[in-house]
């Protein structure tokens, strides 16, 4: 037995309302209403499915009092946005998702937007509600949630706040030809003030797409993409980067290139909250060419909001990989509900090739795949290249030994070393060889590239095996060696003239010893010749002579 609603009140009231707009235009008085302002005041039609276990269906007085006391707390908790309707469902079953009927901008489309299934059961002594929301206009459904209470008289209060945390707000989206969205939520004038703000949430884009009697054929989820409110900054703030004020607004987070385009016709984007979150996200990361192809060994680099160092996670055997929720900090926390939806940036490796840069609201869905590029071909590639470039860094050390070993023996004149450490240099492998061995390893990817028809593969490989040739090119370069052989060169001719210089003087010593000796030979064997004496000289007569007589001794006059 259903419990009467105030839909047909709503509804006359918003006639009401479109026919004085309308009269107000036709005199001239105010322009008709956009969109978006329809759109703001418009309610959301909520369908509760109440579901009562089979062993509390016997108490039917405490049935219609619960029936009556959930209107009631519904009606006083979430008035005026929701238009609530409150229905038994005979069974406990999940019952099908809404088919969508008509674009939601179209006047006639008052059909069920919201639709929760409400189970209450009794657990020994205590009592168990679970909940779940399924959105008509996506055709979507969160996970189900569960609270437990011991106090009878509060059942209703739970599952009202049940019903608030499910609860989505949907949104249309308006993407602008300069950048940008416009984003207009449902009701968004009619908030109540039990409900958290829908800025404080990320939101799921979706595609509708529409014939041309603007009835929905298909629905599309845009794969990680979302919009996040970014508050506004004051001016000289560090989130404003110290300069000028930034306003706040609706910002589009995503893996893709181009999400959004202003120049689709037929199609009503539309966003939609995030709902209940889950401890984990399980990411599994596979192939787009082939999905039983599971990538490997892949590094991920999760950066969460206010944290500058990212963790590192590797998918496993089966390419998975479990990423778990974590608490908001302080600085980019909310208070609100869903202040724990926090929109991580996942950056994959493949490699040093950065496969795919994406957001994602962990705990949205428990399980969810990323499809990247078959990056196998160029990862080989890349791995035969590193061990090239091991055995170039080897050569070229062990080529600066020998270079520097055989300029210090050279310098001593240790020119048999010399010799042989010249040897060695020359048997280390050249530039020359390394370069074919690259282009053995280029040709065959890149004709396989070529083969399956992947670009984006084979400019990796060349560009990759065209780095590989710059550093040899760089590393490898044969000036230094032709430096070292003129050095070489010029010792040795300095050399040689020293040793031609030690020659002339030990041959001139040598002619002068034996011109020396040839003399002194000659000397030994001549006679040996009287030497002339000259004339004598007539010396004078010798006389005799007396020794001179002493001195008579003179007297003094005056003397005695």
């Amino acid at each position: 037995m259903g419990v009467p609603s105030h839909r047909p009140v709503i509804r006359t009231l918003l006639l009401a309302m479109t026919f004085c707009l309308g009269s107000a235009t036709a005199f001239g008085e105010a322009p008709p209403p956009t969109r978006a302002e329809v759109w703001s005041w418009r309610p959301y039609t909520v369908t509760v499915e109440l579901r009562i276990a089979p062993d509390l269906r016997g108490d039917a007085a405490w049935l219609d009092r619960f029936r009556t006391r959930l209107s009631h707390t519904l009606e006083a908790v979430y008035r005026p946005l929701w238009d609530i309707e409150l229905v038994e469902a005979p069974t406990l079953p999940d019952a099908p998702l809404l088919t969508p009927t008509v674009s939601p901008t179209d006047p006639k489309a008052d059909a069920v937007q919201k639709r929760f299934e409400l189970t209450v059961d009794r657990v020994g002594s205590t009592w168990q509600i679970a909940a779940r929301e399924r959105d008509d206009l996506t055709q979507t459904a969160t996970r189900e949630i569960t609270e437990r209470t011991a106090d009878p008289d509060r059942v209703e209060l739970v599952c009202a706040e049940l019903l608030g945390r499910l609860f989505r707000p949907v949104a249309l989206v308006d993407p602008l030809r300069g950048g940008g969205v416009t984003v207009t939520f449902r009701g968004e004038r009619l908030w109540p003030a039990s409900l958290p703000r829908p800025e404080s949430r990320p939101t799921e884009l979706f595609y509708r797409y529409l014939n041309k009697a603007r009835v929905v054929e298909s629905i599309q989820r845009l794969p990680f993409t979302y919009l996040k409110w970014e508050a506004a900054q004051p001016e000289g703030t560090a989130a404003a980067g110290g300069g000028e004020a930034t306003a706040g607004g609706w910002q589009v987070a995503s893996g893709l290139r181009s999400p959004l385009s202003a120049r689709r016709q037929r199609v009503d984007v539309v966003a939609i909250g995030v709902g209940p979150l889950s401890p984990a996200t399980r990411l599994t990361l596979r192939s787009r060419k082939s999905a039983t192809r599971r990538l490997i060994g892949v590094d991920l680099l999760v950066t969460w909001p206010g944290s500058e160092t990212p963790q590192r996670l590797v998918s496993d055997r089966l390419g998975r990989v479990e990423l778990e929720r974590v608490a908001p900090s302080p600085d980019t926390g909310s208070a609100t509900a869903r202040g724990d939806a926090q929109l991580a940036r996942i950056e994959v490796r493949s490699g040093k090739l950065v496969l795919a840069r994406v957001p994602l609201v962990v705990g949205s869905e428990r399980e969810t795949i990323l499809e990247l590029a078959d990056d196998t071909l160029r990862l080989t590639v890349e791995g035969d290249l590193a061990i090239l470039q091991a055995s170039v860094i080897d050569t070229v050390s062990r080529r600066a030994v020998l270079m520097a070993r055989i300029r210090r023996d050279a310098r001593l004149g240790l020119w048999p070393t010399v010799d042989s450490g010249w040897k060695e240099l020359e048997a280390l492998p050249t530039r020359a060889k390394y370069l074919a061995e690259v282009t053995t390893l280029r040709l065959p990817a890149q004709a396989q590239a070529k083969a399956e028809r992947d670009r984006v593969a084979e400019s990796r490989i060349k560009k990759l095996c065209t780095e590989t040739e710059e550093m040899i090119a760089r590393f490898l370069a044969d000036d230094p060696v032709a430096l070292l052989k003129t050095e070489l060169d010029d010792l040795q001719t300095v050399r040689r003239e020293e040793d031609e210089a030690a020659k002339q003087a030990a041959a001139k010593k040598a002619r002068d010893a034996k011109a020396a000796a040839e003399k002194t030979e000659a000397r030994k064997a001549k006679p040996p010749q009287p030497t002339p004496q000259p004339p004598a000289t007539p010396q004078p007569p010798v006389q005799a002579t007396t020794p001179n007589p002493a001195p008579a001794k003179v007297a003094k006059p005056g003397g005695l």
